[in-house]
């Protein structure tokens, strides 16, 4: 296996403080639902649909299992799947259909197969049947039974899984941290990459895996071929890209929490972060307005890098997706909030007496969906 530290002085790009040229804004893509956490595989949260007007009235509700400590919620046609730390359970015709135990960070619908990937309680990664539940096909990734994996993502006829090993042996006295990537055609492995190192931020853009370890960013093709290697004094906390292929960094430089906005020639902006932000990939609006969630608070950043308006949440912050048209949802305390490009927040609706624990999102036909601590939700503005 070959080191995820291993490269040639050909490909490696110094990183340049520099103001970035501005971007046009990105075309939406058409609404097919919310296929894993953080909308796609670039993880900056973009949801295809606009916010439709109207009030928001409650259309049904599911109980899921509250000791699988929800954290995600996936949505593609008629499916929708809860994902949480222990374990996924798919939901349809008004019922929990299929449950499976897992051990994992990361899930994918994979709507064309009516499956989903994910990982079981014994760290396996697989495919899913959204129906029943049933496993249809395993992988051989790295690692045992306490290996989570942190990254899954199907495109095409291959499969990337990262994973991080952070467990520790009686015999050692140094906890050892493990990182494994590997990618596979079909069910057979077909490249792999590990090191050891604090746990890896990465993404897709187009065919290339964007991957953020501490003092670089790389680009990788699908072979895990480096093309290219941007340095940087900095330690990777989240990660998110946007359509052009710049890389909006949650890291520590300097002692200091910062955003870093990165273009793919190596030129970056740097932006001071006012308070502590959670360690997950960056909401990029698609006008490139940067959204940060800290625990009570979120914290924008305009598209030419500048600190911009700051929400003051009355609750906790459980997650946001970004619309079509400029609104950012957020799931606060027990409440979807909405946000215009200003800041002016508006509740769209509540759960009362349960606490959101993911970003809201919304199904193709325009369904607002909500994971609480009990419950899945849905909602249609009339």
């Amino acid at each position: 296996m070959t080191s995820l530290t291993a490269q040639t002085a050909a490909k490696t790009i110094p990183s340049t403080a520099a103001a970035l040229p501005a971007l046009a804004p990105a075309a939406a893509p058409p609404p097919d639902g919310y296929l894993r956490p953080f909308a796609n595989e670039r993880l900056n949260s973009r949801l295809g649909n606009r916010l439709p007007s109207g009030d928001w009235k409650e259309t049904w509700s599911v109980s899921i299992d509250a000791a699988m400590a929800p954290t995600y919620l996936l949505t593609s046609g008629n499916s929708v799947l809860a994902v949480g730390r222990t374990a996924c359970q798919a939901i349809g015709n008004g019922k929990v259909i299929a449950h499976i135990v897992s051990a994992g960070e990361d899930a994918e619908l994979l709507p064309t197969s009516s499956e989903f990937l994910a990982s079981d309680r014994y760290s396996r990664v697989g495919s899913f049947s959204l129906s029943t539940g049933d496993p249809t096909g395993y992988l051989s990734a790295n690692g045992g039974d306490d290996t989570m994996r942190t990254f899954v993502h199907r495109r095409g006829a291959h499969t990337v899984v990262a994973s991080f090993d952070g467990s520790s042996s009686p015999h050692k006295a140094v906890k050892k941290q493990v990182v494994y990537l590997q990618i596979f055609n079909g069910d057979a492995e077909t490249a792999a990459r590990d090191g050891e190192m604090p746990r890896l931020a990465l993404a897709m853009h187009n065919d290339f895996i964007v991957l953020a370890r501490a003092g670089a960013i790389e680009f990788l093709d699908l072979t895990l071929q480096a093309l290219r290697r941007i340095d940087g004094a900095m330690k990777p906390q989240g990660l998110s890209v946007d359509e052009s292929g710049r890389v909006y960094l949650v890291c520590e430089a300097g002692q200091k929490q910062q955003l870093w906005i990165v273009a793919p020639s190596g030129e970056y902006q740097s932006v001071a972060m006012p308070s502590a932000v959670f360690h997950r990939p960056p909401v990029v609006g698609f006008d490139h307005r940067v959204y940060l969630l800290a625990l009570n608070k979120i914290v924008t950043v305009d598209a030419s890098g500048k600190p911009g308006w700051v929400y003051d949440a009355p609750a906790r912050v459980a997650g946001a997706t970004v619309t079509a048209d400029g609104m950012l949802l957020a799931g606060v305390g027990d409440s979807v909030v909405s946000l215009d490009s200003t800041g002016r927040a508006r509740t769209l609706c509540r759960t009362p007496g349960e606490q959101l624990m993911a970003s809201p999102i919304l199904s193709a036909d325009n369904k607002l969906l909500v994971l609480t601590d009990r419950k899945v939700h849905s909602f249609s503005a009339g």
